[in-house]
Order: structure tokens, then C-alpha cells, then sequence
């Protein structure tokens, strides 16, 4: 993803994805971090808002459902998988109700 001033973004397509998907499963910003740490990727609590708000929907406006088929797309198209980090585990990929 290009940024509009030029500079490489700092988070790489791997670390959006695994903040949309487990935002979209119904995690806080605050559990994020941790699932994140543990993926190796130290993240601030504002870093990770900071993606979670630039993504082009909200959450709170999406029924469980459609947060599913987001999900389900997501999952069809994966790009967690790292060759020294496995992959989300499936759970990540079903829609909680928040």
C-alpha cells in the first residue's frame, strides 16, 4: 500500500490483515495488542486503533452476519501466514457477537 507522502508504510499487508480479521471477530484494541505481541509484532494500543480506524467500515454498524461474509473473504484470501509465524487458527475467522 502506497502512503500519499511517500514514505513505506510502517506495518507491513501481513499486520493489517491480522488486525482486520481479529477486529472483525470482535476483539478489543487492547486484546489485539496481545494477539499481536504474541505473532512477534510489538504494537501500541494507538498504533493499533490507528489501523483499526482507517479501515473503511466500523464494526459497531455491521450485524454479526456481514462481519461473517467479510470474514469469510478474508479468509479465502489469507495473508497471516509468515515462514517462522503460523497461521490465525480458523477460530479467529467466525464472528463473535460483541
Amino acid at each position: 500500500m502506497n502512503n500519499p507522502r511517500g514514505r513505506p508504510p510502517k506495518y507491513s499487508d501481513r499486520h493489517r490483515f491480522i488486525i482486520e480479521v481479529l477486529h472483525l471477530h470482535g476483539l478489543t484494541p487492547s486484546r489485539i495488542v496481545g494477539v499481536m505481541q504474541f505473532y512477534g509484532v510489538p504494537l501500541t494500543m494507538k498504533a493499533v486503533e490507528s489501523i483499526i480506524y482507517r479501515l473503511p467500515y466500523r464494526r459497531k454498524e455491521m450485524p454479526a452476519a456481514v462481519r461473517q461474509r467479510f470474514l469469510d473473504r478474508l479468509k479465502a484470501h489469507r495473508l497471516d501466514s509468515a515462514h517462522d509465524q503460523p497461521p490465525l487458527p480458523d477460530e479467529f475467522f467466525i464472528a463473535r457477537e460483541t
